[in-house]
């Protein structure tokens, strides 16, 4: 009583799709949220991940939002996933070794528009074939080749995918790996 005292205080949006509060937003003290975003809000307290990153991890457990969002290039990877297992805990939703990057303009705002995909994983060829990587629509499709046909042995290969979105509408797409024209791995991404 009687003292004051100045901390650095971060607020975050809770209702994903409403419109961004201007300078002139005042705040008042409100209840204790819900016990998934105080868990949520005590681990990113903890963690040192861009603003855009930690606004799309609240809305993944306020809104649901799709846990794959909550990537911006430029994070430390291991942070990411750290928080990605967190998440899924929170909210139930499964882990994928795929992130979304959605635009963003400015501070204030995100749009429904997917612009970057990162997935890194694996995938075994069998036997000795000609192997491409493609990022195929539902229908089968190919949006973009990712990897040109090459010779490979029999192997386990490491798959680091990492590209833009221009021009991917909302939905559902594939990461296709081919070996002689037969789907050898796929992953489904939802963006």
């Amino acid at each position: 009583p009687g003292t004051s005292r100045r901390s650095m205080l971060y607020a975050f949006c809770c209702s994903y799709g409403k419109s961004p509060p201007s300078s002139r937003t005042s705040y008042v003290m409100g209840p204790m949220a819900a016990e998934p975003l105080v868990r949520l809000c005590r681990h990113l307290d903890r963690s040192l991940l861009q603003t855009s990153t930690v606004q799309n991890a609240v809305w993944s457990v306020s809104n649901n939002r799709n846990i794959n969002a909550v990537y911006t290039r430029g994070d430390d990877l291991s942070l990411v996933v750290e928080l990605k297992r967190l998440l899924s805990a929170l909210t139930g939703q499964a882990i994928t070794p795929y992130f979304i990057e959605y635009e963003q303009y400015g501070d204030n705002y995100w749009s429904f528009r997917p612009a970057y995909l990162y997935l890194e994983d694996s995938y075994s060829v069998k036997k000795e074939g000609a192997v491409c990587v493609v990022f195929t629509d539902t229908t089968g499709k190919v949006i973009r080749q990712l990897m040109a046909p090459t010779r490979r042995l029999p192997d386990t290969f490491k798959l680091e995918v990492r590209m833009f979105l221009n021009g991917c509408a909302s939905g559902k797409y594939f990461v296709r790996v081919y070996c002689d024209n037969r789907i050898q791995k796929q992953w489904e991404i939802k963006l």
